[in-house]
């Protein structure tokens, strides 16, 4: 309980384990993270973490925790050197009081380039983003996260966005998140399934411009 007193801040920020292994973090506390990776950890194991925080260098033993597998997994810091958890409090607290009125918006698509694109765009608009490459890891996402919108292209790898949209009508923490789809071509049939899962948007990418679908998204949420 004490931990999850601590104050947190989705984000995603890039984490080296062992010096060699490249992850992403997007929970981050003063006592621990939790670290998006494929790899496998044994429970209670100790593993190297580094990380940056506003441009300080942090290097720390960590103790793997919260496993799950072909995702990620949680760990607590060991011994966290005063300043660095001095270093980690300010940054969130900073972080906490710029994006506490910000939405959330989780991007889903296997493009690099358009889902930097999306990315750098909403940030730039005044979003906090979540983003991921294929429908493993967003179904994962979403049940660590409640992201305030969902952008999703309509072919991913791993769980297709038709499964992870219909995960979504199940849960009651989820349903009432609203969605847009991204699709490279109109498929009427498609289109029509999409929308009885509580899509709010069927949009091909050529005709969506960044800047259109943030309008779309500041649109449905009334922003």
């Amino acid at each position: 309980m004490h931990g999850r007193q601590k104050q947190r801040v989705l984000l995603q920020k890039p984490v080296k384990i062992n010096g060699n292994m490249d992850a992403i973090c997007f929970d981050l506390n003063e006592e621990g993270m939790y670290i998006q990776t494929e790899a496998k950890f044994a429970a209670s194991s100790v593993v190297n973490v580094d990380f940056e925080i506003d441009g300080r260098a942090i290097k720390v033993k960590a103790s793997v925790r919260h496993l799950d597998e072909g995702f990620g997994f949680g760990v607590k810091f060991i011994n966290l050197p005063p300043q660095d958890k001095i270093a980690i409090k300010e940054a969130l607290h900073l972080s906490g009081q710029l994006s506490q009125d910000l939405p959330t918006v989780l991007i889903v698509d296997g493009n690099d380039q358009s889902r930097a694109i999306y990315n750098y765009t909403f940030q730039q608009e005044g979003f906090r983003v979540v983003e991921t490459r294929n429908g493993n890891d967003a179904f994962k996402i979403l049940q660590q996260t409640r992201p305030d919108f969902v952008v999703i292209d309509n072919k991913i790898e791993g769980i297709n966005a038709f499964k992870i949209l219909q995960f979504m009508q199940t849960r009651d923490d989820l349903k009432e998140i609203p969605a847009i789809m991204l699709t490279t071509r109109f498929v009427a049939n498609e289109a029509d399934k999409t929308l009885s899962l509580g899509v709010k948007e069927y949009l091909v990418k050529s005709s969506t411009s960044p800047k259109v679908l943030i309008d779309k998204v500041r649109s449905i949420l009334g922003a």
